[in-house]
């Protein structure tokens, strides 16, 4: 079922044939904020019914809320692709270093404030981007501990057990 992430980069790549999309700064700003609609729709409007255990929502959500995700994906995708490095804040640049932490972190800790939670945000908004927002702060969190500690050493030792090969000059 989540393989249609893979499908929405390859259809992407098919799309673009290796060329860069030439984008003013206001498009990129609506494809994001577009991306980052499509995100909060999905887990807002078309998530929730299935923590509810008095019924089942059926696929059809399940099936849209997947869509906007990959749609959501595509766009930021699209957004950043020939930035120009230099316009690419710092935070964003450690929030890439870390991002293997945040894949591996981020459904955790989404489970773990949804359970303490679990009414926040049901019927209002507001609740809801607070519960997402700590999500959001433990993830990241737990992703720069990871890999300040964890990650970080077996980097360095990797760097040290690297085997370079001699290139003729």
């Amino acid at each position: 079922m989540q393989f249609q992430c893979f499908a929405a980069g390859v259809l992407l790549c098919l799309v673009l044939c290796g060329r860069l999309p030439q984008l003013q700064i206001w498009q990129r700003f609506i494809l994001l904020t577009g991306s980052l609609a499509c995100w909060f729709s999905a887990s807002r409007w078309l998530h929730y019914p299935f923590y509810s255990a008095a019924r089942n929502p059926g696929s059809w959500h399940l099936i849209a809320a997947y869509a906007l995700g990959s749609t959501g994906s595509v766009l930021i995708v699209v957004a950043f692709l020939g930035l120009n490095p230099k316009l690419i804040p710092a935070w964003a640049i450690y929030l890439g270093r870390i991002s293997f932490g945040l894949y591996v972190f981020h459904l955790a800790v989404l489970d773990s404030v949804f359970g303490i939670f679990p009414n926040a945000g049901r019927h209002h908004v507001f609740p809801y981007l607070l519960k997402i927002s700590l999500a959001l702060g433990l993830t990241v969190l737990a992703a720069g501990l990871s890999y300040r500690f964890l990650e970080t050493p077996f980097l360095k030792m990797k760097k040290r057990h690297a085997i370079i090969e001699s290139q003729p000059v």
